[in-house]
């Protein structure tokens, strides 16, 4: 297992190297390779067997950032973004999800499977609800808090 974790990392960290040669890596795209190698780094520690996407759990963390206010939103975007700007760190998940967005049209398919599940009788904000819908093409899915083990079957 570490051997293929040791890999992992060489093809993200030699991935960082080759776009620093052809072009400049911008704050938020440093940052995500920061932090893919260091979840594969921590995954690895486990000694399990796993099968780990860092694009998936970035995207499923701005899903959280985008609900998220206060230090929690900083701290979120301290991860994910580094010393980025808002605006940048933004730009960079729209650009993200807009190319998932557009994958139907070449030759390949590439889903991202993230979804938001909310206690039922929570009340969300509207203002939340569009910018999922807008970022993600994605609702809220309600589910009985008694019941989550069910869930985490499905």
């Amino acid at each position: 297992m570490k051997n293929q974790t040791i890999t992992a990392i060489f093809v993200l960290v030699a991935s960082a190297q080759f776009i620093s040669i052809l072009g400049q890596i911008s704050l938020t795209e440093r940052a995500q390779l920061d932090f893919a190698v260091s979840l594969l780094q921590n995954v690895a520690e486990s000694d399990k067997s796993s099968v780990l996407s860092p694009f998936s759990v970035s995207t499923s963390l701005f899903i959280a950032y985008l609900a998220a206010d206060g230090e929690t939103k900083q701290q979120l975007q301290s991860v994910l973004g580094k010393d980025a700007s808002i605006p940048e760190f933004r730009l960079h998940f729209i650009k993200q999800l807009a190319y998932i967005a557009e994958a139907e049209s070449r030759n390949y398919t590439l889903s991202v499977a993230n979804r938001l599940y909310v206690r039922e009788g929570l009340s969300v904000k509207e203002s939340f609800q569009r910018v999922l819908s807008f970022y993600y093409s994605e609702t809220l899915h309600k589910f009985n808090f008694g019941q989550r083990n069910t869930l985490v079957q499905v």
